[in-house]
């Protein structure tokens, strides 16, 4: 068994690890930005949860094509011709029925792909016959993140709670930063780090668990509660300014 596995392993990694020549427009696509899906046949993606729909993106890194297809991800490369899609390695988790249905239906027409459309904003992947369809919207990059992906800033002002109290060498610490598609600080005591979303600006915020004064504390909780209800980005100048339904953040560029 551990012989026939092995053997599989190898055959894959030999057929994904060639580079190609053609397709390049859609290679293009796919190393400038990220797509996510909007519609596949047979399936009616606004009954299913939005955080997991959202996160239903094809996207090209120095390793090949990764596509998240529900529960698990799948990397693979793209032919030179025949089907797009080479065989590739993919997670074996379990998840909800719904989305193991999601999943095995676009692996099914992934799989099935020969024929593409690339449009402005959209790539639409065909099986082989055009009977069914996978449809990719380009994602947009909100202002946030355009922001961070160059520069680092470090928090100047907040309208509200505690930040004023802080001693000035931790003040200085507290900073914002963008790297891999991913945001991440630190708030006082500890590090954070959330996501990108382009309808709440993030989702939900992580941190690490270390304790810290009371003062520094309260700001922390404050300040994190401010990045989870972002309401409006500016960028002016040398200067970031976040508005949040619990005060306005102003940063600089360091």
């Amino acid at each position: 068994m551990r012989k026939l596995l092995l053997t599989i392993f190898i055959l894959l990694n030999s057929v994904i690890g060639f580079s190609n020549d053609n397709n390049g427009e859609l290679i293009n696509a796919l190393r400038n930005n990220d797509y996510r899906l909007v519609e596949i046949t047979g399936i009616t993606l606004s009954e299913l949860k939005k955080e997991t729909v959202n996160k239903l993106v094809i996207s090209k890194n120095d390793s090949g094509i990764n596509i998240f297809l529900g529960v698990n991800s799948l990397r693979t490369q793209i032919n030179k011709s025949g089907k797009i899609f080479s065989p590739g390695p993919m997670t074996l988790m379990a998840g909800e029925k719904n989305f193991m249905q999601l999943e095995n239906k676009s692996f099914k027409i992934l799989d099935a792909t020969e024929n593409y459309v690339i449009d402005e904003n959209k790539i639409t992947f065909y099986n082989k016959d055009k009977t069914e369809k996978l449809v990719y919207e380009k994602v947009e990059s909100s202002l946030l993140e355009k922001a961070l992906k160059t520069s680092t800033y470090n928090l100047k002002s907040y309208t509200k709670g505690k930040f004023q109290m802080l001693p000035k060498e931790m003040k200085n610490k507290i900073i914002i930063e963008g790297k891999d598609g991913q945001i991440s600080g630190f708030a006082g005591v500890n590090r954070f780090f959330a996501s990108y979303s382009n309808t709440t600006y993030l989702d939900k915020i992580g941190s690490t668990r270390m304790a810290g004064s009371e003062t520094a504390m309260k700001f922390e909780d404050e300040y994190l509660k401010a990045l989870s209800t972002i309401e409006k980005v500016t960028v002016k100048g040398n200067n970031l300014i976040i508005e949040t339904e619990n005060g306005k953040l102003t940063y600089k560029k360091m």
